[in-house]
């Protein structure tokens, strides 16, 4: 399976896409050019304000946004044993929670973050690989595009290319480079 064929796979997957796209273009640009406009004094035009964001500007951006995304995620993983270690210090509870109820105490934190979880007003993780997707499909040439090879197409490489494609990545562009590099 590669990006197309996973966007098929589903049809909210490519609504969620397009809809991405669509804001950019109907609403972000519109809302840069005004933003560009009224911070260099109106000194440039749509046209220099377009021309500044072409090249790899898009997907950079993109991609950018799904790495911060994956950040946020990791964080949202740690909120357990977080919340575990802040009950556990809470208000002298400490021998409260020896033993047994230390346990019980870390399964309960568990199951209500487990189902606390669907609560969270978006699933970061999926918003994370539909923004690389759309960096990776905007950019204009992700093989000459580090940032694109690095932070888009390798971490898409788990749940969404074929292995065969990870295969011809690994030979084109060697080993994988740490994707939390500069």
């Amino acid at each position: 399976m590669d990006i197309t064929d996973w966007l098929a796979e589903y049809g909210y997957r490519i609504r969620l896409t397009r809809n991405i796209a669509e804001t950019i273009a109907d609403r972000g640009l519109p809302a840069i050019e005004a933003s560009a406009v009224k911070t260099e004094k109106s000194t440039l035009g749509t046209r220099e304000i377009r021309t500044s964001l072409t090249g790899h500007f898009w997907c950079s951006l993109l991609i950018s946004l799904a790495h911060g995304l994956d950040r946020c995620a990791d964080a949202l993983h740690r909120v357990p044993a977080s919340a575990l270690g802040a009950l556990l210090a809470s208000d002298g509870q400490e021998t409260c929670f020896a033993g047994l109820k230390r346990r019980i105490a870390d399964q309960a934190v568990n199951i209500v973050w487990r189902h606390a979880n669907p609560l969270l007003p978006v699933d970061l993780e999926n918003a994370a690989r539909l923004l690389r997707v759309l960096g990776v499909l905007f950019c204009i040439d992700p093989a000459a595009h580090r940032m694109a090879v690095e932070r888009g197409l390798r971490p898409l490489a788990q749940d969404v290319l074929a292995d065969s494609t990870e295969a011809r990545m690994d030979r084109v562009f060697g080993a994988p480079l740490d994707p939390f590099a500069p």
